[in-house]
């Protein structure tokens, strides 16, 4: 799958998403704030995944790892697939429509995949990525 075609599916599964406050400030309630800001959190992180994932899939190219490459795609479809479906658990499991946890879990789904590509790319979690 191509880098374009995984941009255009992860700008639209966030784009897609209940909550989606330019201003968190702006929020109505406590619950909404709270949506507001894990959603930020999971912004934030995603448009980190996305660089280091590029950047991997460069340098893979670059240094002749197809198969490498080729894994790296795979776990990265997992890996959206996998969120969804967790978060979507979580959502039913522990609220409605209006509850924080989706986002929430969104937000701690893809710092965990962040750490994980930051490890593979070498980085560490100390890394400003």
């Amino acid at each position: 799958m191509g880098i374009r075609v995984l941009a255009m599916f992860f700008t639209a599964l966030f784009a897609s998403q209940a909550y989606s406050f330019d201003d968190c400030g702006e929020a109505d309630g406590s619950t909404y704030f709270s949506a507001c800001i894990a959603r930020k959190s999971a912004d934030d992180g995603q448009s980190k995944i996305n660089v280091l994932y590029k950047q991997l899939l460069v340098e893979y190219k670059k240094n002749k790892m197809d198969n490498a490459r080729d894994s790296l795609v795979k776990s990265q479809e997992s890996w959206v697939k996998y969120k969804k479906s967790e978060c979507d658990l979580e959502q039913i499991v522990h609220g409605g429509i209006n509850s924080v946890s989706y986002g929430r879990c969104v937000s701690r789904i893809t710092s965990e995949r962040l750490e994980e590509l930051k490890e593979l790319a070498g980085e560490g979690s100390d890394s400003d990525l």
